[in-house]
């Protein structure tokens, strides 16, 4: 699920890039994941498959949880972009 990448104290201090050479990994898979199926494939089950419950997303300076809250804006993306495949590096 996508949330916190942190350890320890959730203080980007505590975070060494070595040691944490895994989560930093399965991070960067999850990110991959998140953008072919939410993005490219428009899977809306896939948000509540991918995101944390009590994550929290921030739209024109209004916070929203979860994936009932993300997906207003899920719908307003895809309808604007649907053409144009999100591609990573």
């Amino acid at each position: 699920m996508i949330s916190n990448c942190t350890t320890g104290s959730g203080n980007m201090g505590d975070f060494h890039p070595i040691a944490n050479r895994g989560i930093l990994e399965a991070n960067k898979q999850l990110a991959k994941l998140w953008f072919e199926e939410v993005w490219n494939q428009g899977r809306r089950e896939a948000i509540r498959e991918l995101l944390a419950q009590d994550a929290v997303v921030y739209e024109s300076g209004q916070a929203v949880k979860g994936a009932e809250g993300f997906y207003a804006f899920f719908d307003r993306v895809r309808a604007g972009v649907l053409e144009y495949p999100f591609r990573g590096a």
